[in-house]
């Protein structure tokens, strides 16, 4: 969140309560710890300011803070209405992610339409282990593919075919893999790799735990963009597949955190 000059004095609770909102609306989100700090105020007292602002239907509650109405919308547009966006920078990035995986792996995919695409680059890659929590890669398998594959199963998501929050997720304890490919909604110096759900972010960072290495997917209409939830890759040799050279600051953060960056040339 945008740092703020934040008078010593209380505000009246409407005050405040405008100027949250106002924090909603350039931001996209905000959390509870860094609102109390910035407004002198306790955690209880913003959670009312937001549960109060969520019931005049003013912006969305999300655990630990709140996001705008905007950001809810464009955050969990149903995957029918993301699978025909950007689809050339999408299969750029799947052929360059089938270069990277080799027959005979154990695999790990994640849901979004990014990863689709990469299932379906995969199909012709014989004897693969995958296991996966996106409901739209059984549909990709053809009578001849030679997959293992295993769907994870658990809470349903109908607006992105996924399945959160498993008894499914939680066998992956006992499971290694070669690679986890992750689809991200966004990439940003500030806070790295973000979704914009919790379960979303729980599923993924398992998967990033048993696997040996983590290639992401994300075209480069990601980039800058701050979600609410980051997702933590630290320790993992990680490579990043886009469509695009990202500016000269992601670029650099990606470097400093040791993240390979392997743009995807022209199909």
């Amino acid at each position: 969140m945008a740092q703020r000059d934040a008078s010593a004095t209380p505000r009246l609770p409407q005050r405040r309560r405008n100027d949250i909102l106002s924090l909603v609306e350039q931001d996209g989100h905000v959390n509870v710890s860094e609102l109390a700090e910035m407004f002198r105020a306790s955690d209880d007292t913003i959670r009312r300011d937001l549960d109060a602002l969520a019931a005049q239907g003013k912006l969305k509650r999300a655990h630990g803070g709140a996001i705008s109405l905007e950001r809810e919308s464009a955050d969990h547009k149903p995957i029918g209405d993301r699978q025909f966006a950007n689809v050339p920078a999408k299969t750029r990035i799947a052929k360059q992610v089938g270069d990277l995986i080799s027959t005979g792996e154990r695999l790990f995919i994640n849901g979004g339409t990014t990863t689709l695409c990469v299932a379906k680059e995969l199909v012709s890659t014989t004897r693969l282990t995958i296991l996966t929590n996106n409901l739209l890669v059984p549909a990709v398998m053809e009578e001849s593919t030679s997959w293992d594959l295993y769907v994870l199963g658990g809470r349903y998501h109908a607006g992105s075919q996924v399945t959160t929050k498993t008894e499914g997720l939680d066998f992956m304890t006992a499971v290694t893999t070669d690679t986890a490919i992750i689809g991200i909604g966004g990439v940003s110096v500030e806070s790295g790799f973000t979704v914009s759900l919790f379960e979303d972010a729980a599923a993924i960072e398992q998967m990033i735990t048993r696997a040996r290495r983590l290639i992401v997917v994300a075209d480069s209409s990601k980039f800058g963009k701050d979600h609410l939830v980051p997702v933590v890759t630290r320790g993992h040799e990680t490579t990043l597949v886009t469509d695009e050279m990202p500016d000269a600051g992601l670029a650099e953060w990606l470097a400093a955190n040791s993240i390979e960056l392997l743009v995807a040339g022209p199909t």
